[in-house]
């Protein structure tokens, strides 16, 4: 299950390696319906983590359809990657502070979260 919708910053539980392997499953997804042998092999895991990674994707209303044996993304690519969590960065405040300067919707949750913190 994701964390709180009101929770700032990254979900602890995405390794650097899991968020890069959900991004290669959305794109692919995305991309053309493919069997599940496909997408296990292709996200170089076992079968159980392949299902814990679409449970997480649904977690994030991230939504694949199996059909006729074949999976594919139903939320649009574009909803997808917006929802789709990133690992923790590794940025320091100093990074962050530079990025949050700006008026778009990213530099706004870096501003939230950079308040929270600092309070």
């Amino acid at each position: 299950m994701p964390l709180p919708p009101n929770r700032l910053g990254p979900d602890p539980r995405i390794s650097s390696r899991r968020a890069a392997r959900l991004y290669r499953l959305v794109r692919t997804l995305a991309e053309s319906p493919r069997s599940r042998s496909q997408l296990v092999r292709q996200g170089r895991a076992g079968m159980r983590t392949f299902y814990r990674d679409l449970a997480l994707l649904a977690g994030y209303d991230i939504f694949v359809r199996l059909s006729k044996g074949h999976y594919k993304l139903v939320t649009p690519l574009k909803d997808a990657l917006r929802r789709l969590p990133f690992p923790p960065s590794g940025l320091s405040f100093g990074d962050v502070l530079a990025l949050a300067r700006g008026r778009g919707s990213a530099q706004s949750k870096l501003k939230a979260q950079l308040d929270e913190l600092t309070g």
